[in-house]
């Protein structure tokens, strides 16, 4: 299937300049360059036809100290030299600029990008979804969509500039919101201000997502105790397989449960104002 063209939200060059101007400390230097936990390049045979994908794995915050920066998913975007893209995503957000960075490195790939949410796309993750040509969200998973946010001090002239740089980032991610999925854009603009958290029925209904699929076991690379007050829910998204666990599965197999008339509401995500509290603290969007 041919790749759907999409336009960045900001010009990249742009932004990796902006990106690469910060100083960077010797702690910072440290983490390495990984940007994501496993990279596979694999090659399928669909109908007797060779067709190269790969597939990568956000699982952590998008941020410099988890290794998931702009420079670093550009370099791995480099070495793909593929046909589609698998990206699953289970992040709780991070820097607004990385990610917008992200988003438009991966819209730019001549691969068909197929994104699949295997447990939260919170915050700039969802934005980065957004850049799938397919979106497939897990029947437990989740998306959240907020204002973005900064960590300012200074004058009031400071603060000025600070709200107007916010205002016009929200645009920009309006912009692709309001582009990539089938709300209005002042009923985006009304979700962001409350912080809302869409089920996966929700999220296929608001058009952040194509399709539900079935369930998946996300490893979490992201520490859940970061966050107070995460709720059951999504502290169950975070928690990380456990080998012995799915071996006694395999062993005893059990029937399976009935399906669930609705996999989740906004309500069973509520008590999730702290983790929001937490990354905006920590670290704005």
């Amino acid at each position: 299937m041919k790749k759907k063209q999409k336009k960045p939200l900001v010009p990249t060059d742009e932004l990796l300049q902006a990106l690469d101007s910060r100083k960077i400390t010797a702690a910072q230097k440290k983490r390495g360059g990984d940007v994501l936990p496993k990279i596979e390049n694999r090659i399928l045979n669909d109908g007797g036809k060779s067709q190269k994908t790969a597939s990568m794995y956000l699982y952590d915050e998008v941020s410099w100290w988890s290794g998931n920066t702009a420079r670093n998913f550009q370099t791995a975007l480099a070495n793909l030299d593929v046909e589609e893209i698998h990206l699953h995503i289970n992040s709780p957000g991070g820097s607004v600029f990385e990610g917008v960075t992200i988003y438009n490195l991966l819209v730019a790939h001549k691969a068909r990008v197929i994104v699949h949410i295997d447990g939260i796309a919170a915050s700039i993750a969802s934005v980065i979804a957004l850049a799938g040509d397919t979106v497939n969200i897990a029947e437990n998973g989740m998306v959240m969509i907020h204002n973005p946010s900064v960590i300012a001090w200074g004058d009031a002239e400071v603060m000025r500039r600070n709200a107007e740089i916010l205002d016009r980032v929200k645009d920009a991610i309006l912009n692709t919101y309001e582009d990539r999925t089938k709300m209005k854009r002042e009923d985006l603009a009304a979700a962001m201000d409350a912080e809302t958290y869409y089920s996966a029925d929700e999220a296929v209904t608001a058009g952040f997502a194509s399709a539900k699929v079935s369930a998946v076991r996300a490893t979490a690379q992201w520490d859940p105790s970061d966050f107070e007050g995460l709720p059951e829910a999504a502290m169950l998204l975070a928690k990380a397989p456990d080998p012995e666990e799915e071996e006694e599965e395999e062993e005893s197999p059990a029937d399976p449960p009935p399906e669930p008339e609705h996999c989740g509401t906004v309500e069973d995500v509520a008590a999730a104002d702290a983790l929001i509290a937490s990354i905006r603290a920590t670290h704005g969007l």
